[in-house]
């Protein structure tokens, strides 16, 4: 290749023009793959427990966001719906891999040693925590 002094010629303008656009075609099919890749990897089955444990989770949230200490000696019962509405807990986050969706609350209390205590109970299709009471969702 010559180079004369007023620059790139023709050729060799459309010659890089091409090894660019080859390379960024590579580049982008590369970074798909990998993604996808990534995401496989990283993608965690979501088990009944785990709903719970989101469950249980975001009613925490909730209570030392909105009581605080104003529990007292009875029972609290918080809604997945009402956690969803306050964008405390995420819709996604109630459903299993195998798209079984759940509906659940929280009950919120105080023990014998005036500690906090928190118990998620959830029903699917396919699962229900033992003790779940539908009655507590206005059912």
């Amino acid at each position: 290749m010559m180079h004369n002094n007023s620059g790139f010629g023709l050729k060799e303008l459309i010659m890089y023009g091409a090894i660019l656009f080859i390379a960024l075609l590579f580049v982008v099919y590369n970074t798909e793959t990998l993604t996808k890749e990534f995401k496989e990897i990283n993608r965690k089955e979501v088990t009944y427990p785990m709903i719970e444990n989101s469950l249980k989770e975001a009613t925490l949230k909730y209570f030392n966001k909105y009581y605080k200490e104003e529990i007292g000696g009875g029972t609290i019962t918080v809604t997945a719906s009402n956690l969803i509405k306050y964008h405390l807990l995420d819709d996604n986050e109630m459903f299993t891999d195998q798209k079984d969706y759940c509906e659940g609350y929280s009950l919120i209390y105080r023990n014998r040693n005036n500690e906090i205590e928190v118990h998620p109970f959830i029903h699917c299709d396919s699962y229900e925590t033992k003790g779940y009471q539908s009655w507590r969702l206005g059912e």
